[in-house]
């Protein structure tokens, strides 16, 4: 079997999907991305870009953010991406997001070399170290971070009104699970318990 063979099975389902009328699936909705040309674009393509976007939420607050995308999929591939579930999916064509995907990552930040990077200042070089703190000077870390791919259903998205529903519906739904999860807990553990005795 060669590549011209899929693409050819491709076309195929593709085609026949279109004349069936069967294009309410995820298969037709990759195919169409595929055979259209019109491909995702990313809301954020660098770990800066992802602080920058997200400068409003903590670490935590982002994990939150991405554990409400994971549990609110229809389809997720070996836990590094998925698709939104229907619900979910609606309320982010409202900003102008259609068939996201959201797609796990992690970044690696790089260290320089203190003492061999040199810095144009003035009339002269100095050294990375020579204007740095002590507390600047890192090891290499790796940095949980996620993006989210859409297809654009017009000119440009809302990000103001999207940070806002960010913050409003889905960490509010965290506090309020984990609120409920830990009276849950605490009232059926004698230890946590807050029901008053006698």
């Amino acid at each position: 079997m060669t590549d011209a063979d899929i693409q050819s099975l491709f076309k195929k389902c593709y085609l026949k999907m279109l004349t069936e009328n069967d294009t309410e699936n995820d298969t037709f909705t990759l195919l169409e991305e595929y055979y259209s040309r019109k491909y995702k674009k990313s809301l954020w393509k660098s770990y800066a870009e992802y602080n920058t976007f997200l400068r409003d939420f903590t670490k935590n607050e982002r994990k939150k953010i991405f554990d409400f995308l994971t549990k609110h999929s229809s389809y997720i591939f070996l836990k590094n991406y998925g698709y939104l579930s229907e619900e979910i999916q609606k309320d982010f064509n409202g900003f102008g997001l259609s068939n996201v995907v959201w797609v796990s990552g992690d970044s690696k930040l790089k260290n320089l070399d203190p003492d061999n990077t040199f810095i144009l200042f003035k009339d002269g070089s100095l050294t990375y170290r020579s204007i740095s703190s002590k507390n600047e000077i890192k090891p290499i870390t790796t940095l949980d971070l996620f993006y989210i791919y859409y297809t654009p259903l017009g000119d440009s998205i809302n990000k103001e009104e999207f940070i806002d529903y960010l913050k409003n519906k889905i960490l509010n739904k965290w506090l309020i699970l984990e609120s409920y999860w830990f009276r849950r807990v605490a009232n059926s553990s004698p230890f946590l318990s807050t029901k008053k005795k006698g």
